[in-house]
């Protein structure tokens, strides 16, 4: 009021309260009236709220975006330090192993323990291999997502001996944007990991296909299911298990839509669409 008096003009952004007690945020402008003299003031105020909340929707995106480019970018450098360092090892280890196998000779309990031990190195060499695999595959920036898929498919089959598999259709030979192979890429590894780790299936089915102007993943397993819409407010409520909730901010960032339908005793289905957009348009 100070400042239309002095200035006969004033603006000002804030946030107000209604009488309902709920708060709006409002522009402002408050002009000073005369006639030879102050006679009062008039405001005029804008309702800004929706605006405020696009802004923080979009900040909020933004944010996110460079979080997950900079996991992206951590994965991809632990997953190659995996490959070159421990792997190496791991590499060097089973040759020396088996060097003391062909030299231990006629003492078979010597020679049974050193196989002992050979498989326990070659177990944790595969693991090593799988999770280095799991953090950044080689086949998603060489080869794309149709074939990322498949193989990520096929060797999490293999690994945790569980029934999957994997069909494309109508995908074509160019290449989605990154940050949309990215993306659907850890929407199946968390699909599946839920899948894994809650479901207790005996088959996976994995779909990717485009369909006209749009690409859709499909994930379903012939698990135990669950109830989507409790499980995720457990999951608002308590902090834990965010990998659903993860899933759908991951759809979103690329402007797709995931949703979740399942219920007890009948499985889950996984459904994730986002536009075709491609390198170089």
């Amino acid at each position: 009021m100070a400042t239309a008096l002095a200035n006969g003009r004033a603006e000002d952004e804030r946030w107000h309260m209604r009488k309902d007690g709920s708060r709006f945020f409002a522009s402002g402008v408050m002009t000073l009236l005369e006639d030879g003299g102050p006679l009062g003031f008039v405001k005029v105020a804008r309702d800004q709220t929706v605006r405020m909340q696009a802004e923080s929707a979009l900040h909020k995106q933004e944010m996110l975006k460079k979080l997950v480019k900079s996991q992206e970018d951590e994965r991809q450098r632990i997953a190659r330090d995996l490959h070159d360092h421990l792997g190496q090892q791991m590499t060097g280890l089973r040759l020396k192993l088996k060097a003391l196998k062909d030299a231990c000779g006629d003492n078979e309990p010597f020679c049974e323990q050193i196989g002992q031990v050979q498989e326990q190195a070659r177990q944790i060499d595969g693991d090593v291999g799988f999770l280095a695999f799991e953090l950044r595959p080689t086949a998603l920036d060489d080869l794309g997502l149709d074939s990322a898929l498949a193989n990520f498919v096929k060797q999490w089959s293999r690994n945790y001996n569980i029934p999957a598999e994997f069909h494309s259709s109508r995908i074509g030979k160019k290449r989605l944007l990154p940050e949309i192979e990215t993306n659907l890429y850890r929407i199946a590894q968390e699909a599946l990991h839920n899948t894994l780790k809650h479901a207790k299936a005996s088959g996976v089915n994995v779909l990717f296909e485009r369909r006209k102007e749009h690409f859709v993943l499909i994930l379903e397993d012939n698990g135990i299911g669950f109830n989507p819409e409790v499980q995720i407010n457990k999951v608002t409520k308590s902090g834990k298990g965010l990998g659903l909730i993860g899933m759908r901010e991951r759809s979103s960032l690329v402007g797709g839509s995931l949703e979740i339908e399942s219920s007890r005793g009948k499985g889950t289905t996984i459904f994730a669409r986002v536009p075709a957009r491609f390198v170089g348009e």
